[in-house]
């Protein structure tokens, strides 16, 4: 009956499913606010093993509260508004400062990316320039260049001293440099996103693995608890932590090995686990109907969703290069995910329903997870001949990075080691960013020692000709050999 706690239920929901539209792109556009491009894979990867964790942990605490104080189970639900509470605690804590907005849109990378288009046609002869070769000449002209490719303001130095750097360089007139390019790429519109069909089979895609994803833990909980009353929130629990136990190892390896493989082969192990453990489970429901037997299958579930929640930002984060619309597209998978899981739960108990007007229970369990298989193995077709994902291998950003080479990186490695020891000192790595404060160079203390601890891979103080270079050839750069961000 349509009574009033249960409309105060459905507003719950819906009100706890506008929020979850917000809450994965709000984290997502955090981490790349604040985390730089070239670790963002591992970034992703442990908040993705932190967000299990704490399932995990709210999952086993849920399961034993609802054993023992069974049939009084609403202490659950003050677990989990007092968990909540904890998380926004977590965000609050989070410096403002330490947040780069354009980055966490996208939108810094295509400035970036023109900025080094413009930049690289002059770069020999800013390198060749006799002017440039001189500690001051090349820092000041480097750090310009890295505070223009970040939106940064340069510390204390003005609009109107920004070109100095530039001149330093060469007097000849020379092709549009970033220290003085004017060009500044706005956020792509929306309508362009929806005529992206890249975006729209993706989406379409993300919606059609979780319609028929999402209903088989429901449905194994619902089979388990038919054998036993009694076990049936412990055996659930059971089978929500199977998951997540096999979904951390995943995410682990996800992250770091999914450049080997690419998008599209990892995603597509992910979807296949689907259908695999959708005919188990029917299988099992038909012929075998063991509780321990229905909370195994989920260690395929806990695979598949340690490679499909892993990869879905850095995917759409891929997607949406350039476009400083990564929020509001990953905001529309994350919608296509809840629209599909909702259709997901009416459709596997639609199923249900429907079936056992003319079979046992059992038969009909089984006939629900064979149609929710059914609907994975579609997911599997369209992600195989219908939708084109980026690739995921180290060298798909190779058009908006360029080596330092051997020779301007040991020249600029001299610059730095000041005291011919081979090793840069942190003292000696500030000292000439900031050009002890003479005000030629704009970089602060402050964004010199941030810089020297991102490229001090061993933490020992010291930066060795081996770190020195690896910072040079990845986002994180001080600047000193004009390398890449």
């Amino acid at each position: 009956a349509w009574t009033s706690e249960l409309w105060l239920i459905i507003l719950i929901k819906a009100v706890e499913g506008a929020a979850a539209t917000f809450l994965r792109p709000g984290l997502m556009s955090l981490l790349l606010g604040v985390v730089p491009n070239r670790r963002l894979p591992e970034a992703v990867a442990r908040t993705e093993v932190s967000n299990t964790l704490g399932s995990v942990l709210f999952t086993l605490c849920a399961g034993l509260m609802a054993y023992f104080l069974y049939p009084n189970v609403a202490s659950v639900f003050y677990l989990l508004g007092a968990a909540t509470m904890v998380g926004s605690c977590c965000v609050l804590l989070i410096q403002e400062t330490t947040i780069d907005h354009a980055a966490s849109c996208g939108l810094s990378e295509r400035k970036a990316a023109l900025l080094i288009q413009d930049y690289f046609q002059q770069r020999k002869r800013v390198l060749d320039s006799s002017d440039a070769l001189h500690p001051r000449g090349l820092l000041s002209t480097a750090v310009t260049l890295v505070h223009d490719l970040a939106g940064k303001p340069q510390g204390n130095a003005v609009a109107s001293e920004t070109p100095q750097g530039c001149a330093e360089v060469a007097e000849a007139p020379v092709a549009e440099t970033p220290c003085n390019a004017t060009e500044t790429p706005s956020r792509v519109k929306y309508l362009d996103l929806l005529r992206d069909k890249n975006i729209l089979m993706f989406a379409f895609l993300t919606f059609l693995y979780h319609l028929g994803n999402a209903a088989v833990v429901p449905l194994l909980a619902q089979v388990s608890a038919y054998q036993d009353d009694r076990t049936a929130l412990a055996f659930t629990s059971a089978i929500v932590c199977t998951r997540y136990a096999f979904q951390v190892p995943t995410v682990w390896a996800v992250g770091k090995y999914h450049r080997r493989f690419g998008y599209k082969r990892t995603f597509l192990l992910g979807h296949i686990m689907l259908p695999i453990r959708c005919s188990i489970a029917g299988v099992l429901s038909l012929y075998f109907p063991n509780q321990y037997a229905f909370v195994a299958t989920q260690v395929l579930d806990g695979i598949a969703s340690g490679i499909v929640d892993t990869l879905l930002p850095l995917i759409v984060k891929s997607l949406t290069k350039h476009s400083g619309r990564f929020g509001i597209t990953f905001g529309f998978a994350i919608t296509c995910w809840r629209l599909g899981h909702g259709f997901s739960l009416l459709t596997g108990e639609g199923i249900f329903e429907a079936a056992h007007k003319s079979f046992d229970v059992e038969t009909s369990y089984a006939i629900a997870f064979f149609v929710l298989g059914g609907i994975g193995v579609l997911a599997i077709l369209l992600l195989a001949f219908g939708v084109h994902l980026p690739p995921a291998t180290k060298e798909e950003d190779a058009s908006d990075r360029a080596d330092a080479s051997s020779e301007e990186l040991q020249r600029a490695f001299a610059q730095f080691d000041v005291n011919n020891d081979g090793t840069i000192s942190k003292a000696e790595f500030i000292s000439i960013m900031t050009m002890d404060g003479d005000g030629s160079n704009p970089l602060s203390k402050r964004d010199s020692a941030i810089l020297f601890d991102e490229m001090d891979a061993d933490r020992n103080g010291t930066l060795d000709y081996r770190e020195f270079g690896r910072g040079h050839t990845s986002e994180v750069c001080c600047g000193c050999c004009l390398g890449p961000l």
